[in-house]
């Protein structure tokens, strides 16, 4: 029992004397920086709080569902900088051409390429021909026909909101979930 004394004893002279020999050194530190120095470190210390995480990449995906269950995602990523600049670093444009050719006796050829660039979203890069055709037409004894050959896009049904009958085209749920934009098909109508 002594022996739990004497340290108890020990403990309690040698804690008060730490405490005195650390409140020494420390005041020492903050009595040899000059008053700008000190406002210097604090406002290095508070914008250095604002930092946040300093290089980060934030994934974000957006899905995007229409009313028969069919899914469109879109992939967002943005960037940080150690330096604190952000930025949406992907890059993307669309190129959809129209080349139409005509001679002198009305017979047409109509080309539409489409192709989309995606540097974020590789399953949104992607091309297709929405229009390539042959427009010929002629007479039959006392009648006239007319015959468009190739891949081409068909609206079907009057300007409503919804389009019930327009199915002979598939949707290009790719660039947009509403159900407008349509993919060529192979035909001749």
């Amino acid at each position: 029992m002594r022996m739990i004394h004497a340290h108890r004893l020990l403990l309690l002279l040698l804690a008060p004397c730490l405490v005195l020999l650390s409140w020494l050194g420390m005041s020492s530190l903050v009595h040899s920086a000059t008053p700008e120095e000190i406002g210097f470190k604090i406002a290095t210390d508070a914008s250095n709080k604002d930092d946040g995480f300093g290089n980060f990449t934030a994934r974000q995906v957006m899905v995007l569902r229409n009313e028969q269950g069919q899914e469109s995602w879109r992939h967002f990523i943005s960037r940080r900088s150690p330096s604190g600049n952000t930025s949406s670093t992907w890059t993307g444009f669309v190129v959809e051409p129209q080349l139409y050719v005509e001679d002198v006796e009305g017979r047409s050829a109509n080309l539409v390429p489409f192709f989309r660039y995606d540097s974020a979203d590789s399953v949104r890069t992607h091309w297709d021909l929405r229009e390539a055709y042959v427009l010929m037409f002629g007479e039959f004894g006392k009648s006239e026909w007319e015959v468009r050959l190739g891949a081409d896009r068909v609206f079907w049904g009057v300007a409503e909101s919804q389009h019930p009958v327009n199915i002979v085209n598939q949707i290009d749920f790719l660039e947009h979930p509403n159900g407008e934009v349509k993919l060529g098909q192979p035909m001749v109508h």
